[in-house]
């Protein structure tokens, strides 16, 4: 046998095992999931995962608020500030200080 011919024979062996792997794992996850679909369904855990997320929700909700009302201050200050500064130089330029 040449050396080309055992190399494809062992390609051929590889592949076999492969799919024979493959069909295993296949056959695995089907009856791993045909497990899970007929589990009953335990609908306190969906609640409580539930309560879970709308607290979360909730709580990050708050912090954005929060977050905004201080931007609305800052920014806020920073108008001001600007009105003062420019409502100054215009009291400046009419009195002849500037």
């Amino acid at each position: 046998m040449s050396s080309l011919a055992r190399v494809e024979k062992e390609v051929e062996m590889i592949v076999k095992e492969a799919e024979e792997k493959a069909k295993q794992i296949i056959s695995e996850a089907r009856r791993e999931a045909k497990r899970i679909l007929e589990a009953p369904v335990n609908i306190e855990e969906f609640k409580k995962e539930a309560e879970k997320i709308l607290k979360n929700v909730e709580e990050e909700k708050r912090k954005i608020e929060m977050d905004t009302e201080k931007q609305i201050r800052e920014l806020k200050e920073r108008a001001q500030k600007r009105i003062d500064e420019v409502v100054n130089e215009i009291v400046e330029i009419v009195m002849g200080l500037k």
